[in-house]
């Protein structure tokens, strides 16, 4: 399954850490990990607007999940957004996990058989010493729509903002 990770550039941000590291580790964990939750929420709302009803189940499963590492040599926060692990639903007999499919919506799928003996490159046929070609119907594959992408793309500086804002309060509470 593909990674895909986003960075951001935290140096407006410095400063305001820099400002966090007397403040007792207690408040400063609550408050990173409400700046994270609150910046990862702007996210999840516009990646969950532009997620066509067709996949409601994957609409019903994005979130976000923070985690905030206080210690010596390394302190840092992050936020996962995307479909979560254990949610789904059976269909008709058939179990549907959005993390399953989640990044075959994001960034779409080639032409591909399915069926039985779905090798249909030579090599892999030789490699794999498989003597039969794949019997069935050939799928035309999915165009991408990368509703993640989109919805991190468009809500950046917003949740830079956010971030800022919520850590400013927490070093205010923090040093009262």
């Amino acid at each position: 399954m593909p990674r895909a990770a986003i960075n951001i550039d935290a140096s407006a941000l410095k400063g305001l850490l820099n400002l966090m590291e007397h403040i007792n580790d207690k408040v400063k964990r609550a408050g990173l990990k409400k700046a994270l939750h609150e910046a990862g929420a702007l996210v999840v709302t516009d990646a969950k607007s532009s997620v066509r009803r067709k996949y409601s189940i994957l609409h019903d499963s994005i979130g976000s999940k923070e985690k905030v590492v206080l210690r010596k040599g390394a302190q840092f926060g992050y936020s996962v957004i995307g479909a979560g692990r254990r949610q789904g639903q059976k269909i008709g007999g058939v179990e549907r996990i959005p993390t399953k499919y989640a990044h075959f919506v994001e960034y779409g799928t080639a032409a591909h058989p399915t069926g039985k003996n779905d090798l249909t490159n030579e090599i892999l046929l030789k490699r794999k010493g498989a003597k039969a070609k794949a019997q069935g119907a050939i799928h035309p594959g999915s165009a991408p729509f990368p509703f993640l992408r989109r919805a991190w793309d468009s809500n950046k500086t917003k949740a830079i903002d956010v971030m800022a804002k919520v850590l400013h309060d927490t070093i205010n509470e923090g040093s009262s």
